[in-house]
């Protein structure tokens, strides 16, 4: 057998390499569903995904959950909180909307989030993110997030106990494992990303939702339908205890809120008596303003005359001051002579005095000298008179013993040696009996030297006494004669002063008229400015009375209207009452919201896409494997055919047919068991790695897991062994069943007959003969030529539908952005007054870099249409007749542009596939608060990229009630490479949040679908090798089968060349009609796996353009050709001596 194997190699690695490649597709596409579930399902049990996630439009407190606790079929309640916020940041353009969870409890709570970078968050000022595509740049590490609410008569506080935190750590939840964030009351209808903190940040009184876990599903598949059959039980069960607790809370609600209405009543009424007590006080107010106002007039008349006599008893004051002032100035006049006369008699008086003088002063002078040289003899013996008393006082002192014998210094000068005494005296102790006499004796001695001593002084003091009485004399002479002279000089002074004085007093007087002059033009000048000022104070006071008069008119009209305001208020607060009593009487039930995962979009999309696999599944890679089974078919009934000789002569020597068949057998299934255990080991990682990681393009799921499943191994690796096996029992049975005699003899050519092209001599007589040998070769062996056929056709349609499909992902972002999306950016609009808005537009145009721009309004809304729902973008463009330039609305078929007109809507292309809906079916369209409204759909749209539905502003009003709420503008730029500038200036305006282009859009869409271009080429390059395979065994079968007749013809003088082109032609035919057959059936293919392929939120481009029919084509006659060289090559090694020899 291993002899046969090396002998037939290339046939035996061509069926392996078919086998290997059809199982590996097959079995790789078929395990690709159940990997996606199990990645899926591992991953939602690794986080504690909960089965069911309640919503309440009051929220839960705690009788709530304690009601939920009580259900029998509950497992873990989570009850947390979430609102929905801004993340606004001016500096990074952005403005999205931001879903805020609380972080469940780390380990023990479900929805359990997986840390990809960073940490997560352990004090309240930190935060976790996620990054997909429509998450702010903000979601970064280290980053500081800024949140906003999302209404402006609400504070963010009043959710939140934080407006920032720090990004610690980037996350994904198992509550979102797609791009959809769900819908938001606030911004443009949409959640852009989630992000987690700290549940002690959140500031809410009751929890806004609740996540559980049932206790009948932990051994259930979440894609399995007994498990969605018990979350529907359990659904239905908290939908029944939903109605219990609403009316519970209700009550509740109802109660508080009577209470507050009362409550607002009784300050209604206080109000009321407010009113009237202010109401009073402000007319009493008014009245003594009245009063004050007519008692100013009155002081006003009385100023105004007390005035004007003050005016005239200043004047006659005045001329009073005039005419005193003139008669002073005649006695000055008089008494300036008087003086000039008196100053002449001084100065005759004055010139005697002053010749007499000199003789008298030196007689004074001499009489001066005497008495002073009296005084100091005198005072010289005064003086040692003083000190010799001084020192006879200090001696007495000391023979006391009251003062020390220092007191007593310079006591030698009156009597020697007393100094020595008086120390000596002092120095002895009166205790002493001999110094006590001593000391006695020595006061004796000193007390009789004083004695004498003052016997003296008293003898000089007498003669001083002398000397003193002549100096009395003599001071009193000189007295005498300087009393005479000064008498004469204070005479002589005194007249001086008495013509000072009235020289003086004349001065004086002058001073005074010129004062008085001086006042009196000051009293004129004065009393024009008091007349003046009284005037003006006057005038003043008229004014105040007419200001007075004025602020009164006014306080009465202040009044009138603060009365007609107070009314109004008090109107207001009893149509708020009301309208509030009215509500509370209008207030419906709350509502909960049960939703298990199969209301989740992403884990129903995703559930989807795992279906669409597993149906693509069911055909491609069947379609795929059929291909590679004919080809196995073809090759061992070939194989069988080729050894018919061997096969009679192992039967003539007696080999069983079992025997002789188990050879071929064996062979078949040596083959396909290593072709199987090849393409099996590849296709399930290669495959399932491929297509799930690129569904990750559109869904937040970890690694792929891809097991080796051993039920699929094992029904592929049969159907492999069956279908090879098969082939060569078929083959063996037939050929077993002749005799051995006819077995070892070659089987007979078919008998030639004429073809189809012969019966038309006018067209076979124009062929060559080498061409009608080949078309002779064609028609006589049909079944050969079907089955090359047939494997290229499904070759080519293979490659066809990867390159179609290429196309089909390809053509999206270019059509999107390129032929439908015709703007170039989108200035998002904060929620300002439509004032405001119109004003942010003319500034928006008035830009340099702007060249138009459109107001318009953009929305998620809920569409609902053949009993599905899908969300969709509402559209509603201010002006729709202006939205030409920015979205073309057209026909994708016949390119026939849509008009909006107010009689319906426009849908896209996509919408109306998946809801079914055709021009002039009905849609229901459901806003965010729940309201539902009714529209025709008047035209459908080419579209590829998320669905939309097109409106006017007149229809929008009409079916909602109220007008539409615009909030961005659309703009085309002149110049799209300065879009960074733009943006700049853009943000510096307070009403536009954030700008967007189209660019970025396009580029993030094509980084999405870029990872869709893996499959295409896995299934492009897995078609190719397929076709390359098929072409060249067949093309091999059929050299080996025409062996004797191909060395013929070299015996009768071909050339390589010719004997090539022989077989050549022959493939090229069979070439050329299964690329047509394949080209046909490829379209087919392609529409049935974009039909299937297709998500809800895109549509593949659906038409094929030409070059994906030309690169089919192209490929699959580039194989032929290679396969024709490499069998040339094989041509030219044929033994011309060996084929000849007969078998017989």
């Amino acid at each position: 057998m291993v002899r046969e194997i090396w002998k037939t190699r290339n046939r035996f690695f061509s069926i392996l390499a078919i086998v290997a490649i059809g199982t590996g597709f097959f079995a790789g596409v078929k395990s690709s569903c159940p990997d996606m579930l199990l990645t899926a399902q591992t991953y939602f049990a690794q986080t504690y995904l909960a089965d069911i996630h309640l919503v309440s439009t009051f929220g839960f407190n705690e009788d709530d959950l304690a009601a939920l606790a009580g259900r029998k079929g509950v497992g873990e309640i989570m009850p947390t909180y979430s609102v929905d916020v801004f993340v606004h940041s001016p500096e990074k353009n952005e403005n999205a909307v931001i879903k805020v969870h609380a972080l469940p409890p780390e380990g023990k709570g479900l929805n359990q989030p997986v840390v990809l970078e960073g940490r997560l968050p352990q004090s309240p000022g930190e935060c976790v993110v996620e990054q997909t595509l429509h998450a702010p740049e903000s979601f970064a590490l280290g980053e500081t997030v800024t949140l906003a609410s999302g209404s402006e008569d609400k504070d963010i506080t009043e959710t939140l106990k934080r407006s920032q935190y720090q990004v610690v750590g980037i996350v994904q939840s198992p509550f979102y494992i797609s791009l959809e964030r769900g819908s938001s009351t606030i911004g443009d209808g949409a959640i852009d990303a989630f992000m987690m903190i700290p549940e002690e940040n959140f500031d809410l009184e009751v929890y806004t939702d609740v996540f559980l876990t049932l206790k009948g599903t932990k051994a259930l598949s979440p894609f399995a339908d007994e498990y969605e059959a018990v979350t529907e039980f359990w659904k239905e069960d908290l939908e029944a205890l939903a109605k219990e607790r609403s009316q519970a809370r209700y009550d509740e609600i109802v109660d508080e809120a009577q209470e507050k209405i009362d409550e607002a009543r009784q300050e209604l009424a206080d109000g009321i008596d407010t009113q009237q007590r202010e109401l009073a006080d402000a007319e009493q107010k008014i009245a003594e303003a009245q009063q004050e106002l007519e008692d100013g007039k009155k002081e006003y008349a009385d100023g105004k005359k007390e005035f004007k006599e003050e005016i005239a008893k200043a004047q006659q004051e005045l001329a009073d001051a005039r005419q005193e002032l003139e008669d002073g100035q005649r006695e000055w006049d008089e008494g300036w002579a008087e003086y000039t006369d008196g100053k002449a008699e001084y100065l005759d008086g004055l010139a005697e005095f002053e010749k007499q003088r000199p003789q008298a002063e030196a007689l004074l002078a001499q009489y001066r000298q005497q008495a002073q040289q009296l005084r100091q003899t005198i005072a010289q013996g005064e003086e040692q008179l003083a000190q010799a008393e001084g020192l006879c006082l200090a001696i007495e002192g000391i023979l006391a013993g009251q003062l020390p014998p220092e007191a007593a210094a310079g006591a030698d000068a009156l009597m020697p040696g007393l100094e020595a005494m008086l120390t000596l005296y002092s120095s002895l102790d009166e205790t002493d009996p001999a110094q006590a006499a001593q000391k006695a004796l020595m006061a004796q001695q000193i007390s009789s030297g004083v004695a004498s001593m003052r016997d003296e002084l008293a003898a000089q003091d007498a003669q001083l006494d002398l000397a003193r009485d002549g100096l009395r004399q003599l001071e009193a002479g000189i007295s005498e004669g300087e009393f005479q002279l000064f008498k004469a000089e204070l005479d002589l002074a005194d007249a001086e002063k008495q013509l000072e004085e009235a020289k003086e007093q004349l001065n004086d007087a002058r001073q005074e008229l010129a004062d008085g002059w001086q006042e009196l033009e000051d009293g004129e000048r004065e009393f024009e400015e008091e007349k003046a000022k009284g005037e003006e104070e006057l005038q003043e006071a008229a004014w105040e009375i007419a200001d007075g008069e004025e602020k009164l008119a006014q306080a009465r009209i202040d009044y009138q209207e603060g009365k007609e305001e107070s009314d109004r208020e008090i109107e207001d607060a009893k149509v708020k009452i009301e309208d509030a009593q009215r509500e509370l009487d209008d207030l419906s039930l709350p509502k909960w919201y049960v939703w298990t995962r199969q209301n989740n979009p992403g884990y129903s999309s995703f559930e989807d896409d795992a279906a669409k696999v597993d149906a693509i599944a069911a055909v491609f890679p069947v379609f795929f494997i059929m291909v590679a089974a004919l080809v196995c078919l073809t090759t061992m009934t070939r194989m069988v055919e080729e050894q018919r000789v061997q096969i009679g002569t192992l039967k003539a020597l007696g080999y069983s047919k079992g025997a002789i068949m188990a050879k071929y057998l064996v062979y078949a299934v040596a083959a396909s068991l290593l072709g199987s255990a090849l393409g099996l080991s590849i296709g399930f990682r290669l495959f399932p790695l491929v297509i799930i990681n690129t569904y990750r393009a559109m869904y937040v799921i970890p690694d792929p897991l891809v097991p080796f499943h051993w039920d699929t191994a094992l029904w592929c690796t049969g159907a492999a062994v069956l279908c090879t096996g098969v082939s060569a029992f078929a083959a063996c049975r037939r050929e077993l069943a002749a005799c051995p005699a006819q077995l070892m003899r070659p089987k007979a050519p078919k008998a030639g007959k004429r073809v189809l092209l012969e019966k038309l001599p006018f067209l076979w007589n124009r062929i060559r003969f080498i061409q009608k040998v080949t078309l002779r070769n064609v028609f006589r062996y049909k079944r050969r030529v079907f089955m090359t056929v047939v494997g290229i056709a499904g070759c080519t349609a293979l490659m066809l539908t990867g390159f179609g499909l290429k196309y089909a992902i390809g053509a999206i972002v270019p059509k999107q952005y390129g032929e439908v999306f015709l703007y170039h950016g989108i200035a998002a609009l904060d929620e300002v007054s439509q004032k405001e808005k119109e004003e942010a537009g003319q500034r928006l145009r008035e830009k340099a870099l702007v060249q138009s721009a459109a107001l318009a309004m953009q929305k998620t809304m809920d569409v609902t249409g053949g009993g599905q729902v899908k969300s969709v973008n509402l559209f509603v463009p201010q002006n729709p007749y202006d939205l030409e330039p920015y979205i073309a609305l057209r026909q994708r078929q016949t390119q026939e542009p849509l008009i909006l007109e107010d009689r319906g809507v426009i849908i896209n292309e996509k919408l109306a596939k998946l809801l079914g809906l055709a021009v002039g079916d009905e849609i229901t369209i459901t806003e965010t608060n729940g309201r539902p409204a009714k529209a025709q759909v008047t035209g459908i749209a080419e579209n590829y990229t998320l669905n939309y539905v097109y409106m006017t502003p007149n229809l929008y009003k009409e079916l909602f009630r109220s007008p539409p709420e615009y909030n961005l503008y659309l703009f085309n730029m002149e110049d799209t490479s300065q879009e960074s500038a733009l943006s700049q200036e853009l943000l510096k305006d307070d009403s536009i949040l954030a700008v967007s282009y189209a660019s970025d859009g396009n580029a993030k869409f094509k980084d999405m679908i870029s990872s869709l271009n893996s499959i295409v080429w896995v299934l492009i390059a897995s078609a190719g090798l397929l076709a390359f395979i098929v072409l060249y065994n067949l093309s091999n079968i059929n050299v080996n089968e025409r062996i004797r007749e191909l060395a013929t013809i070299k015996v009768l003088g071909f050339y390589d060349r010719e004997v090539s082109a022989y077989i050549y032609r022959e493939n090229n035919i069979s070439t050329v009609l299964g690329i047509a057959a394949g080209l046909a059936l490829g379209v087919v293919l392609e529409k049935f796996v974009i039909a299937t392929a297709e998500v809800d939120i895109v549509m593949f481009a659906p038409d094929i353009p030409l070059w994906c029919f030309g690169m089919a084509a192209a490929l699959t006659a580039v194989f032929t050709q290679i396969v024709n060289v490499l069998i040339h090559f094989k041509l030219k090694k044929v033994d011309m001596v060996e084929c000849m020899k007969s078998v017989e």
